[in-house]
């Protein structure tokens, strides 16, 4: 994903690459989908690849939608 891939935003949002910085929101947001269907998450196990969003987003399309403030 590029920031400059016309993704016909709304005005203020931005799209960018997924970085290990993002990290810690990425699986709140996981861990939370898996709670709501009743899952567990397992960050030792089937979920160690969101310790490293960097190495898993070469084979995956992972980006991110912010608003500029």
């Amino acid at each position: 994903m590029t920031e400059s891939a016309n993704l016909n935003l709304p005005l203020g949002w931005n799209a960018r690459p997924a970085s290990n910085g993002d990290a810690d929101a990425i699986r709140a947001v996981v861990f939370d989908a898996l709670r709501e269907y009743g899952l567990a998450p397992n960050p030792a196990g089937t979920d160690a690849d969101l310790d490293d969003i960097e190495r898993i987003t070469g084979a995956t399309a992972v980006g991110l939608l912010s608003l500029k403030m």
